[in-house]
């Protein structure tokens, strides 16, 4: 399933096998290097957003990967805060 050039790994007679030199760049994605996330108020709960964006140089990807998950976290967040005010 998917795309044969993006595949990290497969189900082999052992479970799961990996293809560790295609993994890596996605094992060691650091989300600090990156200026937009060191200075995102919810990274510390989204870790960079979904890595599928990360091979997509343009900007609505970028965009994407963030809005979702910055919209979640926030709404997340104030329900929280809500449900903690009450009790």
């Amino acid at each position: 399933m998917g795309k044969e050039e993006r595949k990290i790994g497969y189900l082999g007679e052992n479970g799961i096998e990996y293809i560790y030199p295609k993994m890596l760049p996605w094992a060691a994605y650091e989300p600090f290097d990156e200026e937009e996330c060191r200075n995102c108020k919810v990274l510390p709960a989204c870790m960079g957003g979904c890595l599928k964006f990360l091979e997509s140089e343009d900007n609505e990807s970028k965009e994407k990967r963030c809005a979702f998950k910055r919209e979640v976290i926030a709404r997340f967040l104030l329900s929280s805060m809500v449900i903690n005010n009450e009790e």
